[in-house]
C-alpha cells in the first residue's frame, strides 16, 4: 500500500491507535425461565403470577401518572419488559409448544388479551413506548453503535469494527459498524447507488396496509378507507398525547417525506418485539407522474408538492408502490423485506438503513482512506473491515 512506509499520521494508524482505548460491545445472554424466576426471587411456577401482578401495575401506571410515563430512567419497567422480552424470545423459540401464558408475548394484542384487556387507548400507547424505549436501548437490533462505555446488547451477534472518528470533537465517542453493513456499503459503491429524491418513514406495522393497496397512503387516505393508523406521524402523535386525541378522526391528508435518504432519527415506534423502522425511498419524476393524473394540487401554483421546510414534503395523497425505487429496514430484517419487495415492490432496491447511513456518513473519509492507501473506496472499506477489535 502506498503509505505503508510513510511515517504521516494516517486514518487507519489513527483508527488502531483509538482501538485500544475502545470500549466493548458484547452479547448480553437471554434468560430462561428458571433464572427470571431466580432473579425475581420467586420459584419458576411463581413466575406466571408474579408477571400477571407486575404487568397489572405497570398498566395502571401508563393510565393516570404522566411523570413515570415519560420517566426513561425508571428501573421498575425495564426490569418488567426485560422479562417480557425474555419471555417473548422464549415463545419465539418453542413455537406450538410453549404454555399459553408464554404465547401471549408473541404479539402486543395478545399480549394485552391475556394482561390487562380492559387498557385504555392511553395506557397502550404508552405501554408500546416503553417497549419500543427497551428494543432501542437493550436488544438494539442496529448493527450501528455509537458508545461511550462498554455495552451488552441481546443482539449483539456479528463482527463489529471501529469506525474512524469523525472529527476532533468527539473522541469520546466510538463508533461501530457490523461487517454484514460494510460488505453492503461496497456493494452500494460498486452499483452507483444514488440516494432517492423523497423518502418517507414508517415501521413494518404499516406493510399490511400498504400491500391491500399497493400504495402508501395519507393518513386521512386510509382513515377514510377504513385502515388502522399504525405507524408514521398520526400514530406518534396518538402515542404522545392524551387519551382525549388518541381517537381523534382526522389525519394529515398528504403522505409527509424528507429529501434524500432516510435520517438516523426515527419517526414511529415499535409496536413490539418483533417489529423495525421501515422507510421508502420515493422517485419524484414517478410521483409526479402519479399526481398529474388526480386532481390533488397545492398551494395557488397548483404544484404537484409542496416543501413545508422543516415540517417535511407534501408529496400526494398517496404514493403508488410503482414510485418507490427504494425499501430501507434494518439490517437483521433486510431478508423478510426482501421477500415481501419481490412480490409487492418488485422494482425497488432493498437496502438496509445501516448501510445508507454509514455511506452517507463516512463516504468523504473513505475516500480519504483510499488516497492515503493507494487503494480503491471498495479496498478502503477491505481495509477497515480487516482492521479487526
Amino acid at each position: 500500500m502506498g503509505s505503508s512506509g510513510d511515517k504521516q499520521e494516517t486514518i487507519l494508524r489513527e483508527l488502531k491507535t483509538r482501538k485500544r482505548l475502545a470500549p466493548a460491545i458484547t452479547i448480553k445472554p437471554h434468560l430462561s425461565i428458571d433464572e427470571m424466576a431466580q432473579i425475581e426471587g420467586i420459584n419458576g411456577n411463581g413466575l406466571e403470577f408474579y408477571i400477571r401482578g407486575e404487568i397489572a401495575s405497570f398498566e395502571m401506571d401508563m393510565r393516570v401518572d404522566s411523570l413515570s410515563r415519560d420517566d426513561e430512567a425508571n428501573p421498575g419497567y425495564t426490569s418488567l419488559i426485560d422479562d417480557m422480552y425474555n419471555l417473548y424470545v422464549t415463545a419465539r423459540n418453542a413455537g406450538a409448544s410453549a404454555p399459553d401464558f408464554i404465547r401471549a408475548f408473541l404479539t402486543f394484542d395478545d399480549f394485552v388479551k391475556t394482561f390487562c384487556h380492559d387498557a385504555t387507548p392511553t395506557s397502550r400507547a404508552f405501554m408500546k413506548r416503553h417497549v419500543d424505549r427497551f428494543i432501542q436501548e437493550y436488544v438494539h437490533p442496529q448493527r450501528l453503535a455509537t458508545i461511550t462505555q462498554s455495552v451488552q446488547f441481546y443482539q449483539a451477534e456479528g463482527e463489529w469494527r471501529l469506525m474512524p472518528s469523525f472529527t476532533q470533537f468527539n473522541d469520546d465517542y466510538f463508533n461501530y459498524v457490523e461487517c454484514e453493513v460494510l460488505y453492503e456499503v461496497q456493494k452500494l459503491i460498486e452499483s452507483g447507488y444514488r440516494e432517492p429524491s423523497y423518502t418517507h418513514c414508517a415501521g413494518m406495522a404499516a406493510l399490511e396496509g400498504i400491500s391491500r393497496h399497493n400504495a402508501i397512503l395519507s393518513a386521512q387516505e386510509a382513515l377514510d378507507l377504513g385502515e388502522p393508523i399504525l405507524t408514521g406521524e398520526f400514530a406518534f402523535l396518538k402515542s404522545s398525547l392524551n387519551g382525549e386525541c388518541t381517537t381523534r378522526k382526522m389525519g394529515h391528508t398528504s403522505v409527509f417525506a424528507t429529501h434524500g435518504g432516510p435520517m438516523r432519527s426515527r419517526y414511529c415506534n415499535s409496536n413490539w418485539f418483533d417489529e423495525s423502522d421501515l422507510a421508502f425511498g420515493i422517485n419524484k419524476k414517478r410521483q409526479e407522474t402519479f399526481m398529474k393524473s388526480t386532481n390533488i394540487r397545492y398551494c395557488d401554483r397548483r404544484q404537484l408538492y409542496f416543501d413545508n421546510g422543516g415540517e417535511g414534503i407534501l408529496i400526494g395523497h398517496r404514493v403508488p408502490l410503482s414510485a418507490v425505487e427504494y425499501v430501507y429496514c434494518f439490517k437483521r430484517f433486510q431478508s423478510a423485506i426482501e421477500n415481501w419487495s419481490m412480490y409487492k415492490c418488485p422494482a425497488a432496491r432493498v437496502v438496509s438503513f445501516e448501510a445508507a447511513h454509514t455511506l452517507a456518513v463516512y463516504e468523504k473519509i473513505i475516500a480519504q482512506i483510499a488516497k492515503q492507501e493507494n487503494v480503491s473506496p471498495f479496498g478502503a472499506i477491505d481495509l477497515i473491515i480487516s482492521n479487526k477489535n
